[in-house]
């Protein structure tokens, strides 16, 4: 590869990294002034249950993302110095949102919980579960089946019909076609899709009241908690490792991969991120990474490129590479307007935004990862030319 070719590739990747760097939380942003009072009556309802216990140190936080305090993150943190081993919370059966037979007929698991969820709907708050409910009702749903048409029709052009998820909008098409449009059961049917866990025992789908505002984080070695359920017994965390206080307290969700937590849960995680590209139906193979920020680097946004399959082919990257220009240009032409979308809610603005930006680095890294390994002469020539056009596309799609 030349040295033109090269600075062009290396300008492209340093503009994503600046332009598309994540949002993150602002140290020291930890005050009891950010409690939510709605999560103070949730935990009294727990422990006036036989057997609920939330331990005193716990605080669900809403706290800013940045230095505006227009964007805040919500997460469970602890006020106080956990160690591993202790018990965080325990969360009585008869408190827990699921199947309770309102449809057994029915071999799926979701909807029973959703009709679940409906039925104490309807009942507002004279529901034994009001406490729970009033929390469920702050909460938006964030994953891509439960978007406007308007928001589900932006993020399908953005990822086009090669780049994942693919069938995001699955969810919606089979609760239409076996139910109609219900909107009261297809909220909670959103609802249980977006937030419910799987027990241990058995295929039960259970809205479990506070642990579910533990959030998901990819890395192991920040992960510091565990759940543990148990049918008719109830649903228990304990702490994994040392917290100090002050600290958010993870947990890690079902699934391996960022596109799955996205389509699902309606979230970018945090890094490491692990990617799986089927490029399959379009000429390609199927590509599979883990990106991880390499700690103490000159750059902080310097990342580890980890392959879990065999180096792309020349077809593959073509298709990477193309895959690449064509999101540069969504970005020129929809996100820089993204204001002027008025049907399209700001929370699935943001969202797309969000995906876009890690789409493009994942992208990003997978090319220039590929393009330093060794090539044959023949492909070596055909990267260059690819990375020379990558170069030139961007400078035609600058404002």
């Amino acid at each position: 590869m030349d040295s033109l070719a090269k600075l062009l590739l290396q300008c492209a990747i340093l503009t994503a990294f600046l332009v598309n760097s994540p949002l993150t939380k602002v140290e020291g942003s930890f005050d009891e002034s950010t409690s939510l009072p709605e999560f103070t009556a949730l935990v009294d309802w727990i422990r006036s249950h036989e057997g609920g216990f939330v331990d005193d140190r716990l605080a669900v936080l809403s706290i800013p993302l940045d230095n505006s305090n227009s964007t805040f993150y919500r997460g469970v943190f602890t006020t106080g110095v956990v160690h591993p081993g202790e018990r965080l919370c325990y969360i009585p059966w008869a408190t827990i949102i699921g199947p309770r037979g309102f449809r057994p007929e029915f071999d799926a698991p979701l909807v029973d919980t959703a009709f679940h969820l409906s039925h104490e709907l309807k009942y507002g708050e004279t529901s034994p579960f009001a406490p729970y409910l009033k929390v469920i009702g702050q909460q938006q749903i964030t994953n891509p089946s439960s978007w406007s048409l308007s928001g589900r029709a932006l993020f399908q052009q953005m990822i086009g019909d090669v780049l994942p998820p693919h069938h995001f909008d699955r969810h919606v098409e089979w609760f239409v076609q076996h139910y109609g449009m219900n909107s009261d059961l297809m909220k909670a049917f959103f609802w249980v899709s977006n937030r419910a866990m799987q027990a241990d025992t058995g295929n039960q789908w259970l809205l479990v009241p506070l642990v579910d505002q533990y959030n998901h984080h990819s890395d192991d070695g920040k992960v510091n908690t565990a759940r543990f359920a148990s049918r008719g017994n109830g649903f228990e965390v304990i702490a994994t490792k040392f917290v100090q206080a002050g600290s958010e307290l993870y947990t890690k969700y079902w699934g391996d991969y960022t596109h799955f937590f996205f389509e699902e849960f309606g979230f970018v995680e945090e890094y490491p991120q692990r990617w799986e590209f089927d490029l399959r139906h379009v000429g390609g193979s199927v590509l599979e990474v883990r990106l991880s920020p390499i700690q103490n680097a000159t750059n902080p946004k310097q990342f580890h490129l980890e392959w879990f399959t065999d180096t792309p082919d020349i077809a593959s990257m073509d298709i990477m590479k193309r895959e690449l220009i064509r999101l540069q240009e969504f970005e020129r032409v929809y996100l820089k307007d993204l204001d002027s979308y008025h049907s399209v809610p700001k929370t699935e603005k943001d969202l797309i935004l969000g995906y876009h930006r890690a789409l493009m680095t994942a992208l990003d890294q997978v090319v220039v990862a590929a393009s330093a390994g060794e090539r044959s002469e023949e492909e070596e020539c055909i990267a260059e030319m690819a990375v020379t056009c990558l170069g030139e596309s961007r400078r035609k799609l600058s404002p």
